[in-house]
């Protein structure tokens, strides 16, 4: 039912007369239950009936359906809860309309939401004094349709700084108070999941994206200035202060903090220190956010060891997957230490710190969270007239020598720092031949697949940084290296991995003409695996898209090499034809039909 009338409740007109159209009689009929038949209907089902109010919403508010206004307000103020959580649900998904529209296009929603926002925010106040999770799934449907009304655009005629304070109290209440008994017995790797959690993650995000967007002074449209100063003068400095000395000072004190709200609070600090009321209060605490929340979140984890020890390709993906790194609280800690980095005579404190964690006495996981802080502000450092003459010391002193480390999670580590260090300055060749031979040997000997595919990737980043600086140290490497890489390929389908196997080939013209039908066999074989050795060839194509195209590219990269040499080529066309055989015989179909 959902499908037939997504389709068929408005026609096109280029369809008029090829497709059928809900009668108008048969519309009405539908308009006149479907939310009570939401407000009724179990779980499962309510899901599929919000799509379809959706979708009538889409092209018939207001318009086409002048009641729903006056269904909706009854429910809105109902004291039973499932009639709430029905209007809450509806009201959602009428945001969800217009979330992304620009602000002359939102007026039917902001004329709606103007007379029941109120109405809204009463009941809110009213629910967060309850914490039991029926309460707490109202007032996370509550906090969800305020985001997504207010996250692209905000209407200052209904949302005053005045009015916005109200709902502003009420946000930092669901995220500094206590979670239930009820919470604190779910086992922590699970507690993430729990609707109170949740309610706090959805009460951060409405702080950080309503500071980031319209709160903060000097950094948002002309629009919203008067919002934003005052926002800034009377409202940021309690809420930063109130998140330091309860959610980081929990997190300082061992108590359980989701990753998600953690990233988010750090992320906002990061945001509310480009003013310098923030930093005053943040400086004398400068020492105990560096020493107690930067640097742990920057080491390796419990889970992380974990998951390298039971399954390095899924640790190699969950590291490389730029979605599962955006909102982890290391990522976080990275940019906070960056923003604060950035203040006067803060870097010198930051680099004595991390060589007090790289001393001979230090374990293994303050070894790999120094070496994290060095690629942290390794751009900065580079950028500083005071620093960038010496980081190839550094590097040389404290990185290089620890590609060869016992611990597998050091040695990663190394090899991430020269990855994001590749824009140092090398005025000493033989320190940058020491960091590329490092990286080679273990390319070619490391026991661990992750090690080398961040030392391959740290390669790249030199060759692209470098120049020829590079070059004449990796040559007499070139084809082992290219072989191994491509073995990772077939090994690990990591999409960052083809890009490598072009620098090489980019780069290194002469010592892969000889090599090149080898090479064409090998991509030619690994693109073939990706695409057909499975039993559900179209996910396979939506998981490896990126890499399969990397490997085309090369492809054609070593094809123009060719041109002037019709014997090699003689021999590579038959295997590139296969290739091209394989995308016909497995994409035409979905792409063609």
């Amino acid at each position: 039912m959902k499908n037939i009338l997504y389709e068929h409740w408005s026609v096109d007109k280029d369809k008029v007369g090829s497709q059928w159209e809900f009668s108008e009689q048969d519309k009405l009929f539908i308009k006149q239950h479907i939310i009570e038949t939401i407000i009724i209907a179990p779980e499962p089902i309510k899901i599929h009936l919000c799509t379809m109010i959706q979708n009538i919403m889409r092209h018939d508010f207001p318009d086409k359906w002048p009641s729903f206004t006056l269904e909706l307000y009854p429910l809105v103020s109902s004291d039973k809860s499932e009639e709430l959580n029905g209007a809450l649900l509806i009201l959602h998904r009428l945001c969800k309309i217009f979330e992304y529209k620009r602000q002359k296009e939102r007026t039917p929603l902001v004329e709606f939401m103007a007379k029941i926002l109120p109405i809204i925010r009463e009941r809110f106040s009213t629910l967060i004094e309850n914490h039991s999770s029926s309460s707490c799934l109202l007032q996370k449907q509550i906090l969800k349709i305020f985001y997504s009304f207010v996250q692209f655009s905000l209407n200052t005629q209904i949302l005053s700084i005045n009015e916005f304070s109200q709902w502003l109290k009420l946000f930092i209440d669901i995220i500094l108070k206590p979670t239930p008994a009820e919470c604190e017995l779910v086992p922590e790797d699970e507690r993430d999941g729990t609707i109170w959690w949740k309610c706090k993650k959805w009460a951060m995000k409405i702080v950080q994206r309503v500071f980031e967007r319209y709160g903060n002074k000097g950094n948002v449209d002309k629009a919203y200035l008067s919002f934003a100063e005052e926002y800034s003068r009377s409202y940021l400095l309690p809420i930063v202060e109130s998140l330091m000395a309860n959610v980081l000072n929990d997190y300082i004190n061992g108590k359980f903090i989701s990753e998600h709200v953690l990233y988010l609070v750090l992320v906002h600090l990061s945001d509310a220190l480009i003013q310098a009321q923030v930093w005053l209060v943040v400086k004398p605490k400068f020492e105990l956010l560096l020493k107690n929340v930067i640097f742990p979140l920057l080491c390796y984890s419990k889970g992380d060891e974990e998951l390298w020890a039971e399954d390095c390709e899924e640790f190699l993906r969950y590291k490389y997957d730029v979605y599962e790194d955006l909102h982890q609280p290391s990522s976080g800690a990275s940019t906070l230490l960056q923003v604060i980095s950035k203040r006067q005579g803060i870097m010198q404190n930051v680099l004595e710190f991390i060589m007090q964690n790289l001393t001979p006495t230090s374990n293994e996981k303050q070894i790999d969270g120094a070496l994290h802080m060095i690629s942290v502000i390794s751009t900065q450092l580079n950028k500083l007239n005071k620093y960038k003459k010496d980081v190839e010391k550094l590097i040389d002193a404290s990185v290089t020598p620890r590609i060869e480390n016992p611990s597998r999670f050091v040695r990663l580590r190394a090899c991430y720092v020269i990855h994001f260090a590749s824009e140092t300055i090398f005025k000493n060749s033989t320190i940058l031949e020491r960091v590329v031979n490092a990286l080679i040997k273990a390319i070619k000997e490391d026991q661990e697949v992750p090690v080398k595919v961040e030392a391959a990737l740290a390669l790249q980043s030199l060759i692209n940084d470098q120049d020829q600086k590079v070059i004449q140290f990796i040559r007499p490497h070139i084809r082992d290296v290219l072989i191994i890489v491509l073995r990772l390929i077939s090994e690990t389908h990591l999409d960052d991995l083809p890009t490598i196997v072009d620098s090489l080939v980019d780069n290194f013209e002469e010592e892969i003409i000889p090599v090149s039908y080898e090479i064409t066999v090998e991509l030619v074989d690994i693109f073939n695996k990706m695409v057909k050795n499975t039993d559900d060839e179209e996910q396979i194509f939506e998981d490896h898209t990126v890499g399969a195209m990397g490997i085309l590219s090369t492809l054609e990269t070593i094809l123009g090499l060719l041109e002037d040499h019709p014997e090699i080529i003689s021999k590579v066309e038959p295997v590139v034809r296969n290739c091209i055989l394989t995308i016909f015989d497995c994409y035409s179909e979905s792409n063609f039909a």
